[in-house]
């Protein structure tokens, strides 16, 4: 199992939010810069970096720090947050990103993304964040009445190179990663499914192994330590 950590960006600080709450941020122990030097320490296939202001304000509003974060990053760097137009996936992708990620815009402009997923071969992921069943929009602060069965299987049909399903419920609560559904989006589709929310250690890594995702994004546990083989936190030197 693939290990992606994640470096959510909150006015140019690392956070981690609890169940998609704003209200409840909390700081992380490191600069952006610092945590992507830990992370390419555990070398890491791939690092995934979200842009909470983007998502909740609708547009990309940290570009010039994500793309300067690329630009350093001895590792290869996905985005998400706030895209919903081929200007900023542009950007993302001629600043060196290996992949962007769409969220809101899957639901609201399905057929934009497909075009994107044809232009971009393999570099076009889907955010497929949720409650329950119903995928959540605009920095998870909108429900929609969108299935994370239909939009998968949309997504799947329009081209794009995986899928990221976070349950939204579990995500920064470390209480284990929603296997059951996970499994039931492998085998929907035929693109990669990566695995978000509620990882707590390594046995959780061994649990996801049957459903057939490919990787599983960490949060919380990525900077707590409790993922690393020898339990490392982070440190600030």
């Amino acid at each position: 199992m693939k290990i992606w950590p994640a470096i959510d960006l909150y006015n140019g600080e690392c956070v981690r939010l609890y169940q998609g709450d704003y209200g409840q941020k909390r700081e992380m122990p490191l600069t952006p810069q610092e945590a992507l030097r830990f992370f390419a320490s555990k070398q890491v296939e791939r690092i995934h970096i979200v842009d909470l202001n983007g998502a909740k304000d609708k547009k990309a509003t940290q570009l010039s720090l994500i793309q300067e974060l690329i630009t350093a990053s001895e590792v290869p760097i996905e985005v998400g947050g706030g895209i919903r137009d081929e200007a900023t996936v542009a950007a993302y992708l001629q600043a060196g990103a290996a992949a962007v990620i769409l969220g809101t815009i899957a639901v609201e402009d399905p057929k934009l993304v497909q075009q994107l997923a044809q232009k971009y071969p393999g570099k076009i992921y889907v955010g497929l964040d949720a409650k329950g069943d119903k995928v959540a929009t605009n920095g998870w602060l909108d429900a929609s009445e969108a299935t994370i069965w239909d939009l998968a299987t949309a997504m799947d049909q329009a081209g794009v190179a995986g899928i990221i399903y976070t349950d939204i419920e579990r995500d920064g609560t470390m209480q284990g990663p929603n296997l059951e559904r996970t499994a039931l989006l492998c085998s929907l589709v035929s693109c990669d499914v990566i695995a978000s929310g509620g990882v707590r250690d390594r046995s959780d890594f061994q649990a996801l192994q049957p459903t057939g995702a490919r990787a599983v994004i960490v949060g919380r546990a990525a900077y707590e330590g409790t993922i690393w083989d020898k339990e490392e936190k982070m440190n600030v030197n």
